[in-house]
């Protein structure tokens, strides 16, 4: 049973879970430099943090909202930015 729309829309919905999936790597990786390793994060870093943590949800809410058309694109262009 091949459905290329709903291979297309898995496809989709894969790749906002996947950008999630990264932007919660990094951060735990983070996290894990600054307490366990002692680290202490600059500016930058901090200001990384949260536009990483802004990506991670706009694909999560992506990946559960699973949108069509423009809602793609929208969503799309609010993980990149």
């Amino acid at each position: 049973m091949n459905n290329p729309t709903l291979n297309k829309l898995l496809q989709t919905r894969l790749i906002y879970l996947y950008i999630f999936l990264f932007c919660v790597t990094l951060l735990s990786i983070a996290m894990y430099m600054e307490k366990v390793m002692m680290l202490e994060p600059c500016p930058l870093c901090m200001t990384q943090r949260f536009f990483f943590v802004l990506a991670g949800l706009t694909s999560l809410m992506a990946f559960i909202h699973h949108p069509k058309g423009t809602g793609k694109l929208i969503y799309g262009f609010l993980a990149a930015l």
